[in-house]
């Protein structure tokens, strides 16, 4: 008989067995991400997920009703790990707040502009910062 694909946990709740990555030592380990979307009204989408293989899909399809199924189609611009799916919200919602330009600057690696852009504009920054 095959494998149910149903995994059941009332501690965790997670509900299928695609929900987790490995068990190890009786410790559910799984990965998380923060990631930027650029949906087909040039607008930008920041979410997380802990699979996001499924959640472009979910996307794509317009699975989730909400901002993106109606700017379809969306395009994956940049994605982090995080170790918890507290830090990914934590960064997703971080993130949120910020302007396109800063958003931008950080999609390119560009640290120096992001620091600049939250200084501010009309700031110097410091030398310990530059």
């Amino acid at each position: 008989m095959g494998r149910s694909p149903f995994y059941t946990s009332g501690r965790t709740g997670l509900r299928y067995q695609d929900e987790w990555k490995a068990i190890t030592f009786g410790r559910i380990e799984m990965s998380f991400h923060v990631y930027i979307l650029h949906c087909a009204d040039g607008s930008y989408y920041t979410g997380h997920t802990d699979n996001l293989e499924n959640r472009m899909a979910g996307h794509q399809s317009g699975e989730y009703k909400g901002y993106t199924s109606t700017r379809l189609p969306v395009q994956l611009l940049w994605s982090q790990e995080c170790a918890t799916r507290l830090e990914a919200l934590s960064a997703e919602q971080q993130i949120k707040g910020w302007s396109r330009k800063k958003k931008e600057a950080m999609m390119r690696g560009d640290w120096k502009a992001v620091r600049q852009i939250a200084w501010g504009t009309n700031n110097p920054l410091p030398e310990k910062l530059q």
